[in-house]
């Protein structure tokens, strides 16, 4: 249909789209894909009432947080964003980023990521097949590359997710890469109890549903936490999320 953008919403789906706040925009696209305020509010490391407060108006997302929330609806942060980011906020936004720094991140082979357990661990500058530049301060991070139907519902195929591999101390609901019965892998930390499980995206005839599975690693060892993740699409990138 034209006007969408990766199956996604956009502000043509919608009448006077003009006048839809970002709250208002958040509650459509969470409706339509099927999901409670808490469901979101888990898939993007919030309290329900977060979600209820952006969609009401009291407050809005922060940048970051925004693009998580457009990731787990399937829709396009730049619609999320609609008229309400102001010309200030995203001047704020790119002097922050240029502020930041670049950070030259080795893309290593998902498999060769075991190699950073190692205390300390091996160089993965040794290994590396490529470099891909991030705005983020820290200067133990690497790129692997998400190709999983178990991690779609949270990080799009045909992305980098980039991990910093001294963090192995993830957050309940956050994403790590951990060897998941030996092997490594891209899964999503649970606090209680201590898990890891996968968070595959159902379709649906709007939009994407997403449906965090039950099914826990027997094993597993953490080597490190998600800091972003970059997706790839038709020669461009974009930030699918930050952490």
């Amino acid at each position: 249909m034209a006007g969408k953008k990766s199956g996604g919403l956009t502000g043509a789906d919608v009448p006077h789209k003009n006048y839809l706040t970002t709250g208002a925009r958040i509650r459509l696209a969470r409706k339509r894909s099927g999901l409670k305020q808490s469901t979101l509010g888990k898939l993007v490391g919030v309290t329900q009432a977060s979600v209820a407060n952006w969609e009401n108006g009291a407050h809005g997302p922060r940048a970051a947080t925004l693009d998580r929330v457009a990731t787990a609806l399937g829709v396009a942060p730049e619609w999320l964003a609609g008229e309400q980011r102001e010309p200030a906020a995203r001047q704020d936004l790119q002097a922050r980023y240029l502020k930041a720094g670049l950070v030259h991140a080795p893309v290593i082979a998902l498999e060769t990521s075991v190699r950073l357990l190692a205390m300390p661990p091996e160089d993965p500058h040794a290994f590396a097949q490529d470099y891909v530049p991030v705005a983020l301060a820290s200067s133990t991070l690497v790129a692997v590359h998400a190709d999983d139907a178990e991690i779609t519902g949270i990080v799009p195929r045909e992305s980098l997710v980039i991990i910093d591999y001294l963090d192995r101390r993830p957050q309940d609901g956050g994403l790590c890469l951990a060897t998941v019965d030996g092997r490594p892998a891209l899964r999503i930390w649970r606090d209680r109890p201590r898990r890891l499980v996968t968070c595959p995206a159902a379709p649906m005839a709007n939009g994407l549903r997403v449906a965090p599975s039950a099914r826990p690693a027997t094993t597993f060892e953490v080597i490190g936490c998600a800091r972003a993740a970059i997706q790839f699409h038709q020669g461009r990138r974009r930030r699918a999320f930050e952490g």
